[in-house]
């Protein structure tokens, strides 16, 4: 597994830090936000794999439709505790042997010659 780029941890106030501790304490790298950011800004910053955010709904929805209004990937905005599956990715190798109807020792005799 591979932590994910940093999360923004925007609080608000101290929660901030308790929302960074709670990405690293899961392996991630998170970037407690000082004072109050701007949704708008979020349009344009790079570098970040998501936003924390436990304050009240109406900053959360503006914040939301920030993050949606970005171009390139989707990326949340988590209104509660993160888990496992926000901070990390999990990246697997699939050997497919339909190519050789299924028979695993016939490609293996492939790869070989």
């Amino acid at each position: 597994m591979t932590a994910r780029a940093p999360f923004l941890c925007l609080g608000p106030g101290a929660a901030a830090r308790a929302q960074a501790d709670a990405i690293r304490a899961l392996g991630g790298s998170a970037v407690p936000v000082e004072g109050t950011l701007a949704p708008q800004a979020l349009t344009s910053l790079s570098g970040f794999a998501g936003a924390l955010w436990w304050g009240d709904e109406d900053q959360a929805r503006a914040y939301a439709t920030a993050l949606a209004a970005r171009q390139g990937p989707i990326l949340p905005l988590i209104t509660a505790m993160p888990d496992l599956g926000h901070v990390v990715l999990e990246r697997h190798v699939c050997v497919d042997t339909t190519a050789s109807g299924g028979n695993a020792a016939l490609l293996a005799e492939a790869g070989a010659a």
